[in-house]
């Protein structure tokens, strides 16, 4: 894998217990199961629509004060070649001025140079950044059987690896 997931500060810490925390959990617990919008016929599979999920989720997350700005970073190898994944920083923001590391995500590009693959890859990043950073269930659960397949396998302890400092074959 090209580059390495760039560094990130730690969360701010909260001084106060109605801060960025406490509102965290308020909206969390006010964010209910998003229904399906759109249907994938090669696949044969419904999905939720990143527009679908933001339309829900921004009213909530206004109330309690809170944005989230999901932003797209370039990354680099050592010798300056790009990274071939679309990567995004997340972070929960409080209207204290509060911040929250909530982590970056990064997907990998089917066709690098494709720019309608990296926007698509780009769109499941933010969608799945989205679901996982807010426990947003869309009701697509598959228990597990795309992500046992070999070839997701192999990407998701590459990726963990990446995320963690571990090495692949110490998770595997």
């Amino acid at each position: 894998m090209t580059g390495e997931t760039p560094k990130r500060k730690p969360a701010a810490k909260s001084p106060d217990p109605e801060g960025i925390s406490a509102a965290f959990v308020r909206a969390w617990s006010a964010i209910q199961t998003v229904a399906h919008d759109r249907s994938n016929e090669h696949f044969k599979a419904k999905y939720t629509t990143y527009d679908k999920l933001i339309s829900v989720v921004r009213p909530i997350l206004q109330d309690h004060g809170l944005a989230f700005p999901q932003i797209p970073v370039n990354s680099y190898d050592d010798e300056g070649k790009a990274d071939t994944r679309a990567i995004l920083v997340q972070t929960l923001v409080h209207r204290s001025g509060e911040t929250m590391d909530m982590g970056t995500i990064a997907v990998p590009v089917k066709k690098t140079g494709d720019p309608q693959a990296f926007g698509s890859a780009m769109t499941y990043a933010k969608r799945y950044g989205l679901c996982a950073v807010f426990g947003i269930p869309t009701g697509d659960d598959d228990d597990g059987n795309r992500a046992a397949a070999p070839a997701y396998r192999a990407m998701a302890i590459e990726m963990i690896a990446e995320w963690s400092g571990t090495s692949g074959p110490d998770l595997n």
